[in-house]
């Protein structure tokens, strides 16, 4: 008797990574060429610091980062910026431009230099009412934001300052083509919302422990897997909530060809 055929497996339906086209932004890779097509873009560079929206002011465009990363900051009463989240390329910024909401509740600022793809808020939202393929995805992303919200919540009550320093490190590595990091005690105590003098004993802790290292404004990550085991379970969980939407992160690598997508 003849062997039997193996069944093929369902084809998975085109995706706008095979076009080269997203610049390594992986949700929109995520996206089915014609949606992602459907999306006006413009690709610009954002230098470390360039405020994008404060607290208050209208919300005039969605940024997908190619490499990077970019901070929501909550702005506090005494003129405290606390980090609330922050996206790389596994992301876009923010949530809240999809909401009809014109006035952006947060301070955004790339804690980095980034490239990131640009698009109207007009244009965005059209597309999410009139594209199934970009709506799901994006509700989706927003639903594993939401999910990670409030883990942060958890962690900055559950967790040292030393196992979220460990934490929010290598989430920037993970964004950023190298283990030398552009941040300074001072950027890492709005992020983590905790006194300079905090920061400086959390990461002496962490250098003392030949995980860290820094000097003039930089931190080197020295040794990745112990930098793992001494972060907070946040970081996997974070990692987790990523992958199931977008699949696994991939080892940092050049961007991929953007030769397509319009240039400021």
């Amino acid at each position: 008797m003849a062997a039997r055929e193996k069944a093929k497996a369902p084809e998975q339906p085109p995706r706008a990574a095979a076009t080269g086209l997203t610049g390594g932004n992986r949700l929109l890779a995520a996206l089915a060429p014609d949606d992602f097509n459907a999306l006006r873009l413009t690709e610009v560079r954002l230098p470390k610091g360039k405020l994008l929206v404060q607290p208050g002011e209208e919300v005039k465009y969605g940024y997908f980062p190619l490499d990077g990363v970019l901070s929501l900051l909550m702005v506090l009463e005494d003129g405290t910026p606390v980090e609330v989240a922050n996206v790389g390329s596994e992301g876009f910024v923010d949530t809240a431009s999809l909401l009809s909401i014109d006035a952006s509740p947060y301070r955004v600022e790339p804690q980095t230099d980034v490239v990131a793809l640009r698009i109207g808020v007009k244009d965005l939202r059209q597309a999410f009412r009139e594209r199934a393929g970009v709506r799901d995805l994006l509700l989706r992303f927003a639903g594993v934001v939401l999910g990670c919200a409030g883990r942060s919540l958890a962690c900055k009550v559950s967790h040292t300052v030393e196992q979220r320093m460990a934490k929010w490190l290598l989430m920037a590595r993970d964004r950023i083509a190298g283990d030398e990091l552009p941040f300074t005690h001072e950027t890492l105590s709005d992020m983590l919302g905790v006194r300079r003098a905090t920061v400086s004993e959390a990461a002496e802790g962490l250098k003392g422990r030949g995980l860290i290292d820094y000097h003039r404004g930089r931190i080197v990550i020295t040794d990745r897997a112990g930098l793992e085991d001494a972060a907070c379970e946040d970081y996997d969980a974070f990692r987790h909530e990523y992958e199931r939407l977008l699949g696994p992160i991939p080892a940092p690598a050049h961007l991929t060809s953007r030769q397509d997508i319009d240039r400021t």
